[in-house]
């Protein structure tokens, strides 16, 4: 089955002043507070305009070498991280954290902050080495500041159990992840929201150890988290009813998982354009379940529909594949030969192959 992974690899930063800045520069101050107010309301080309400005006041006013100049920095990269211009923020980030580092005036928990940002944007860039490296210098710091069993700590074991993962270096993510949830749960947090992420990203860890029983059971404590926090419509409960719905299937829970993609189908409608990815994803999973239940007069629309989302998006898209085999033994099923015929000449002209049986597929995460 097609199973979407929540990207929970965040720390939320919050733009930083500085009372270091005092009337010698009043202009360093009332930028800051534009900044941080552009921020809130997502403009964030305007938000980067007036933190460039801000960090040139603070570099005319205490020099380049300063703690001021350092935690302009660390504004300006995080805008420019939540831009998309994650080149130019990882390059002032790692400025920053240079200053930071050797100022006398440093703020330690706001270098560790710089660092996260810096670890977040190598992440989500597949630059994982780098990342851990970060993750690992924010882990022995914290733990000094704030307490091995802080939440801060667990937040940072979490994102980097989940650059384990993506990097398959399952031991490690295994022993991350835990920690992170084991921290969290012993500090009575198990009601906060970011728990439905760490208990998704466990799931995913199953998920890849081909484990559905810890896929199950850690999906079904994320769906149970979210559902506390969030609209029932939204977007990340539905990508982790999803994931749920496709730990069930695995198990032989079919009817269980039909219900779960059928909730997660209306959510993905409601908030999504009729050409979103996951809208393709959950249709395919639903066309896949009906099948195993015997069901082809609902499945047929599902398999089509996806297979025409998928085909709009990326004619290459791995989870195409076994939606063309599927779709076509259903066809050949009802002595539809010649419709079997032409989907498989299509399926070859946009290179697909001999796919998996129907109860496999591909992990898009």
């Amino acid at each position: 089955m097609i199973s979407r992974g929540l990207s929970v690899i965040a720390i939320v930063l919050c733009l930083a002043t500085t009372s270091l800045v005092s009337q010698d520069a009043p202009g360093y101050q009332k930028l800051s507070q534009q900044t941080m107010e552009l921020a809130n309301q997502g403009k964030y080309s305007e938000a980067i305009v007036t933190a460039r400005e801000a960090n040139r006041v603070a570099v005319e006013f205490a020099g380049a070498d300063s703690w001021i100049a350092a935690v302009s920095e660390l504004n300006l990269g995080e805008l420019l991280r939540r831009h998309g211009d994650v080149d130019e923020a990882a390059q002032i980030l790692e400025h920053a954290i240079n200053i930071g580092e050797k100022s006398a005036d440093k703020d330690d928990l706001m270098v560790a902050s710089m660092k996260s940002t810096v670890a977040l944007i190598y992440a989500n860039s597949g630059a994982y080495d780098k990342a851990i490296t970060y993750y690992n210098e924010n882990l022995k710091a914290l733990s000094k500041l704030t307490g091995e069993d802080s939440e801060e700590v667990a937040l940072v074991l979490n994102d980097l159990g989940e650059v384990y993962r993506r990097q398959q270096r399952f031991d490690e993510a295994d022993s991350a992840l835990r920690k992170s949830i084991a921290i969290s749960e012993k500090n009575g947090k198990t009601e906060e929201l970011y728990m439905a992420y760490r208990y998704n990203n466990l799931g995913l860890l199953g998920s890849d150890l081909n484990d559905p029983e810890m896929a199950e059971a850690n999906y079904a404590k994320s769906v149970a988290s979210f559902e506390k926090n969030v609209p029932s419509d939204n977007v990340e409960l539905a990508t982790t009813r999803m994931n749920l719905g496709t730990a069930l299937y695995s198990q032989g829970n079919v009817k269980a998982a039909d219900s779960l993609y059928r909730l997660s189908l209306a959510s993905f409608e409601k908030n999504y354009a009729p050409d979103h990815l996951q809208i393709a994803q959950v249709k395919a999973n639903l066309g896949l379940v009906n099948l195993s239940m015997d069901k082809p007069e609902i499945a047929e629309p599902y398999l089509k529909e996806s297979i025409d989302g998928f085909e709009a998006i990326d004619l290459n898209y791995p989870g195409i594949e076994p939606l063309y085999n599927a779709y076509a033994m259903l066809l050949f099923n009802a002595d539809r030969l010649d419709e079997a015929k032409a989907l498989k000449e299509r399926a070859a002209k946009r290179g697909g192959t001999q796919a998996p049986t129907s109860d496999s597929g591909a992990d898009a995460k």
